[in-house]
């Protein structure tokens, strides 16, 4: 990946090294601050929020609009010519082109977006996370895994706040990537993480639960992780099918 003064990686990404994709898969990234000035510089000329945003709070407004530019550059980095507007679709997901793929994330001060072309990915996903506080974990854990999920990490030494918080994303990255095929939402409960390797930053993912004729319980999937010193990053790439 290569920088200019515009689209830049950050340093916290780089550092990260997820293993390479398979398949031409840019990622692009930005620091964003809640500011209008800033605001407006993500949004023209041709890059306007939807009406729908009109009168939401500038932090969303911002968030959204970081995620935007950086999903339109990851996609440029592809090939794609088309018009620099990604709608927001059914569900509020991003409507990516005809031909693509793509994910976008956002986490206090950091935007990324990753984009592929269907010809390689039948969907992918990358999510970016600070590691959520141990008070709100103990209120919202139970809904994200189970004690058996939990214990995995743990038994291998991973702190619980960072573990816990890989597991959220790592799920978080999974939906991203099934989304264009299963068309819904779906529970963090309906996967759970049946392997974990930390040497190589990667754990697999099983659906307990069918999801589509394609996506069936049983079903495996990996997912990429890294943790840097401000964020940590989880990425899941699905390949084409034949």
């Amino acid at each position: 990946m290569t920088s200019t003064s515009t689209d830049t990686v950050t340093p916290e990404l780089t550092l990260y090294c997820l293993p390479p994709s398979p398949a031409p898969l840019p990622l692009v990234s930005r620091r964003y601050r809640v500011d209008a000035s800033l605001l407006q510089q993500l949004t023209e000329p041709d890059q306007p929020l939807p009406a729908s945003l009109s009168r939401a709070v500038l932090k969303r407004q911002v968030e959204f609009a970081a995620g935007r530019w950086c999903a339109i550059r990851a996609l440029r980095r592809c090939g794609y010519g088309g018009p620099s507007v990604i709608p927001i679709g059914i569900e509020r997901a991003p409507c990516w082109p005809m031909g693509y793929v793509g994910a976008i994330s956002h986490c206090k001060g950091l935007a990324v977006a990753i984009a592929g072309e269907q010809q390689y990915f039948s969907g992918v996903g990358i999510d970016i996370e600070r590691p959520v506080p141990i008070d709100t974990l103990r209120q919202i854990v139970s809904h994200i895994a189970t004690q058996p999920e939990l214990k995995l990490g743990i038994a291998r030494g991973l702190p619980y706040e960072i573990w816990s918080t890989i597991l959220f994303s790592a799920k978080e990255s999974l939906f991203k990537a099934l989304y264009p095929t299963v068309g819904r939402y779906f529970d963090f409960l309906d996967a759970a993480i049946t392997q974990l390797d930390t040497q190589t930053g990667q754990l697999q993912l099983q659906l307990v639960h069918s999801l589509t004729s394609r996506h069936i319980a049983g079903n495996r999937y990996r997912v990429d992780y890294a943790v840097g010193q401000e964020y940590l990053v989880t990425r899941c790439l699905l390949e084409a099918w034949p």
